[in-house]
Formats: structure tokens, C-alpha cells, sequence
């Protein structure tokens, strides 16, 4: 039973090793190009936190308001919350996989896949809510596929 669940380890490795990829990828360009225009209303909003504003909710307005409190005023300040949320979505992708049933080749590639695609690598690295909000949706996929394939009542809270 042991080695059942030490091979389980092992084959995330690849995923993980994929995921942190997608961050250094990410790191490495995020100072490559401007703010973006909506950026600049996203930074704006972290001076007049609201519990909501016509666009958005209030969650990309708090990223902004943390990410200037920690690292100060940059592209790289602003941008390095969507980078981390970023590699988080390579990584669901890999477990998602491995929860449909596919084995390590079929989770790397699916990350691979994934991480590679124009529309990750647009979103993945400007702080708009698209990241953040394809991040709660792949968790919540991720914990349905945890809830269906082991019916256990822990995961229905989250």
C-alpha cells in the first residue's frame, strides 16, 4: 500500500514541474510590455476599495491593494498575483487530469497543452479578473471531480 501511494507522488511531479515552468516563464516576460489600460483601472480601484464596483467584484481591487503593500508600485508588483494564480491553473489542469483518470503522460500533456495556448499566456500575465476567474472555476471543477470519483462528504464545503 505504501509504494501505491508513493508512485501516486510521483506522478504529479511532472505537473508540478509544468506548473512552476508556467511561472518562470511567466516572471521572466511579465515586464516585457505596459500596463495595460484596463490594468490601470484595476490599480485605481485598490485607493477606493468597495465591497463592489459597476465592472467587477471586489477581489481584483484587494489583489491590487496587497500587491502594492508588498512590492510597492511596478508592472512586476501588480502582475506578479495573476503569475502566481497562472502556474495555479497549469497545475488544476494536471490534477484534473489525473482525476478523469488519465495517467502521467495524459496529465503533462493537458498542462502542456494548456500552458502553451495564446489565451493562458495573454491572461496569465496582466492583472485582470479572467485569471483569478478561471482559477476558481478549474478549482471548482477539480473538487467536483474530487467529489465525484470519491464521494467523500469532505469536499463539499469548499
Amino acid at each position: 500500500m505504501t509504494t501505491a501511494k508513493h508512485s501516486k507522488c510521483y506522478d504529479l511531479i511532472p505537473v508540478f514541474l509544468l506548473a512552476f515552468i508556467a511561472l518562470v516563464m511567466h516572471l521572466l516576460t511579465i515586464q516585457n510590455y505596459g500596463l495595460h489600460r484596463d490594468e490601470l483601472l484595476y490599480i485605481a480601484m485598490r485607493d477606493h476599495l468597495a465591497w463592489g464596483y459597476l465592472e467587477v467584484p471586489p477581489f481584483i481591487a484587494i489583489i491590487a491593494k496587497i500587491a502594492h503593500g508588498l512590492f510597492g508600485h511596478s508592472i512586476v508588483a501588480y502582475r506578479i498575483f495573476p503569475v502566481l494564480f497562472s502556474a495555479g491553473l497549469v497545475l488544476l489542469v494536471g490534477l484534473i487530469t489525473r482525476e478523469l483518470g488519465g495517467k502521467r503522460f495524459a496529465q503533462g500533456f493537458a498542462a502542456v497543452m494548456f500552458g502553451v495556448s495564446p489565451a493562458y499566456l495573454r491572461t496569465g500575465s496582466l492583472l485582470m479578473p479572467t485569471v483569478f476567474e478561471q482559477f476558481w472555476v478549474g478549482l471548482a471543477i477539480y473538487l467536483l471531480a474530487k467529489i465525484l470519483n470519491t464521494e467523500n462528504p469532505r469536499y463539499w464545503p469548499a
